[in-house]
C-alpha cells in the first residue's frame, strides 16, 4: 500500500511539473536577477496607470506608444467574416495589422492567406478578404515560401506604403499589401534588449509592431508590457542610444488587457495617433 501511495505521489509531482507554461518558466527566469548576461542595469516591473473598467470583446484604442488611450477610449470593432468558413475572424486567424495613414486605410492579414481593409472599427469596409489574398517570400534558411504562423509581427509605413512583415526565425521583408515581399526580400533584425532579465527579446515576445513613416520609427510592443523604437532591421536602435533601454507602457487599453490581448498596431503618420485592437479576455 506504501509503494502505490508513492507512486501516485511521484505522479502528481510528475503532471504539476510537466503543467508549468512555457511563460511560468520565463518568468522565473525574468525575475532572476542572474540572468543580467549583457551586463545592462536590470529594471523593477514596470508601473502601471491604468484606470477604468474591465473590458471584455474586441475594442480599439488611440494614443502614444506609453499611454494607449490618450487620444481614444475603447471602443467597439469586429473582425470581418471568414469566406472560408462563413463565421467571424477570431484572432487565432490574426496574423498581422497595419495602418496607413495616408489612405486612411487599416489593413488586418489573416492566416488563410487573405486580407482585408477599411476604417479601425469596420476592417473590410474598403477591402473585403473574399477578394483579397497575399503570397509571402521566400524563407533564405529553407529556400521555402514563409508561412502565415512564421509571422511574428506587421506595420505598414505610411509615407512609401511598404508593408513589413517580422518572422520568427530573425528575417524581415518588405513589400504590397498582397505581395509581402516585393520591394525587398528578407533581411536580419535585431530585438531590444528586456530591461528586467538583461537578455534580448526574442521573436515570440513581440505583440505588436506599427511604424511612424513621418518620423521614420518602429515601434515594438513586447510581451511584458515594453516598448522599444528603431529602425526595421535594429528594433531598439533609438532606445539603445545613449544608453537607453526598452521603456514601459504606462496605460493599457483596459485593466484587464495585456500586450498578450493585441491583434496588432498601427501609426496614422499624419498625426502620431498609435491604434492598438485587442480583445478583452473572457474571464
Amino acid at each position: 500500500m506504501k509503494k502505490v501511495k508513492n507512486l501516485i505521489t511521484i505522479a502528481l509531482i510528475t503532471i504539476i511539473t510537466f503543467s508549468c507554461t512555457k511563460e511560468d518558466k520565463e518568468l522565473q527566469i525574468e525575475n532572476d536577477s542572474s540572468e543580467n548576461l549583457l551586463g545592462v542595469s536590470l529594471t523593477s516591473r514596470c508601473p502601471d496607470y491604468t484606470t477604468g473598467p474591465e473590458r471584455k470583446g474586441f475594442y480599439v484604442t488611440a494614443g502614444s506608444p506609453k499611454d494607449l488611450t490618450k487620444y481614444r477610449s475603447p471602443y467597439a470593432f469586429n473582425l470581418p467574416i471568414n469566406p472560408d468558413t462563413g463565421q467571424r475572424y477570431q484572432k487565432k486567424d490574426v496574423v498581422g495589422m497595419g495602418t496607413d495613414g495616408d489612405a486612411n486605410l487599416n489593413f488586418v492579414w489573416y492566416k488563410n492567406y487573405k486580407y482585408s481593409a477599411g476604417k479601425t472599427e469596420v476592417l473590410n469596409s474598403v477591402r473585403s478578404p473574399h477578394n483579397h489574398t497575399y503570397v509571402l517570400p521566400e524563407n533564405p534558411e529553407t529556400r521555402m515560401s514563409y508561412k502565415p504562423e512564421d509571422i511574428v509581427g506587421m506595420a505598414i509605413d505610411g509615407e512609401n506604403n511598404s508593408v513589413y512583415a517580422w518572422y520568427r526565425n530573425n528575417y524581415v521583408s518588405a513589400g504590397s499589401p498582397s505581395n509581402l515581399g516585393s520591394k525587398r526580400a528578407p533581411y536580419h533584425y535585431d530585438l531590444a534588449v528586456n530591461p528586467r532579465t538583461g537578455r534580448e527579446f526574442k521573436p515570440g515576445h513581440i505583440k505588436a509592431i506599427a511604424i511612424d513613416g513621418e518620423l521614420n520609427r518602429t515601434i515594438v510592443f513586447y510581451k511584458y508590457r515594453y516598448v522599444s523604437e528603431g529602425k526595421t532591421h535594429d528594433l531598439d536602435y533609438y532606445t539603445a542610444k545613449n544608453g537607453g533601454q526598452a521603456y514601459c507602457i504606462d496605460k493599457r487599453p483596459a485593466i484587464n488587457i495585456n500586450p498578450k490581448h493585441f491583434l496588432g498596431a498601427g501609426i496614422d503618420y499624419t498625426n502620431q495617433h498609435v491604434f492598438i485592437w485587442s480583445q478583452g479576455p473572457a474571464n
